[in-house]
């Protein structure tokens, strides 16, 4: 559908607002013991890994079957979105996002970011597995932000960590790691113009009201499919949860 804009518009300079969608299964958040050894803190501080190969062995793990029929019967509890949403209400706001991107200093100004809303959206089954959608609005947001938005969350959530006291250090002055979640389920879910419109009311809104159906069924048929197809492939999400375990002390 086309609308009719102002000769000055820029889609990029005058929108006002970004969200974001992340569509994760949902075995990520099911709750386990925190590792009693990190093989990132042994291994590094003996350099055990030089002689053991440490990293040729990571990096071909795979996913037992056994292990890829267990994520896949996997279904969250009925109180996982509001353990979730409790949690995700804490990114509301202004908050120094330094440590959550690369290159940035908690002193510079552009490391605040504006969290207008984090929640859960739908429970979605794909192909037999269960999966959650994560929808985040804000003004604007750095080089893999969202990720580790959604990466700090599944760690808290899956070692029954005090999401509070987590996040306080996270927006601290000070530097910490933060796990980077995998890139495959993040996607652009629409650009918002409010303030354009506010501006230049003569002009038709630009939203997407008339067209809500039409791109939810674009999205669920067209992108999500590929996300779960990817994600089935490669078990990307799988490999990515036991490096958060083995390397468990790394993190903030």
């Amino acid at each position: 559908d086309l609308k009719r804009v102002t000769k000055s518009f820029n889609a990029k300079a005058h929108a006002s607002g970004r969200k974001y969608q992340y569509l994760i299964p949902t075995f990520v958040f099911e709750e386990t013991e925190i590792p009693e050894q990190s093989s990132y803190g042994v291994l590094h501080e003996t350099e055990e890994w030089k002689r053991e190969n440490f990293w040729e062995t990571h990096n071909s793990y795979v996913p037992s079957p056994e292990e890829i029929a267990k994520a896949k019967a996997y279904r969250a509890p009925n109180d996982l979105k509001d353990r979730l949403n409790e949690m995700l209400r804490l990114f509301r706001g202004t908050h120094r996002f330094h440590n959550f991107t690369q290159g940035k200093q908690a002193s510079e100004a552009n490391a605040e970011r504006f969290i207008v809303s984090f929640r859960c959206g739908e429970l979605l089954e794909y192909q037999g597995m269960e999966f959650i959608e994560l929808l985040v609005e804000g003004q604007s947001f750095m080089l893999h932000q969202i990720r580790k938005m959604v990466g700090i969350t599944v760690f808290i959530i899956r070692f029954k960590l005090d999401a509070q006291a987590k996040l306080i250090r996270a927006f601290a002055h000070g530097k910490c790691h933060i796990p980077l979640a995998p890139s495959v389920g993040l996607l652009l879910d629409r650009v918002l113009y409010a303030a354009y419109n506010r501006k230049f009311g003569h002009c038709p809104d630009l939203d997407f009201r008339d067209i809500e159906d039409r791109m939810r069924k674009f999205k669920m048929e067209r992108i999500h499919t590929e996300i779960v197809r990817r994600e089935m492939d490669d078990h990307c999400t799988q490999i990515w949860l036991r490096d958060l375990s083995l390397f468990y002390k790394q993190w903030l």
